[in-house]
């Protein structure tokens, strides 16, 4: 309930998918970003807020931060990619 909480009040946009990378969070400033309606957004997998053109960066940042341990791993500067929304309009978008 915390967890979610902290989530839910977030001032950005803040998504949690599980390792079939389904989101089983998302709070309310990514579900207006994406243009979702409140609620639906959960169980879609996270892959199909991301454009086909960044899905390679989105794959090479999630291979290598698998393969970093937590005791290594440092904050990495924010990447840009493109994200796409429901109606399918692509915007940047910050990772």
């Amino acid at each position: 309930a915390w967890y979610r909480r902290v989530i839910e009040s977030a001032p950005d946009g803040m998504v949690v998918a599980d390792v079939r990378k389904q989101i089983i969070l998302a709070n309310p400033h990514v579900e207006q970003m994406f243009g979702y309606p409140a609620g639906e957004i959960q169980n879609k997998d996270v892959v199909s807020l991301i454009a086909p053109v960044s899905m390679g960066v989105l794959n090479e940042m999630v291979q290598a931060a698998l393969h970093v341990s937590e005791s290594t791993r440092t904050e990495d500067a924010a990447v840009e990619i493109q994200g796409i929304r429901k109606d399918g309009t692509e915007f940047p978008l910050e990772i």
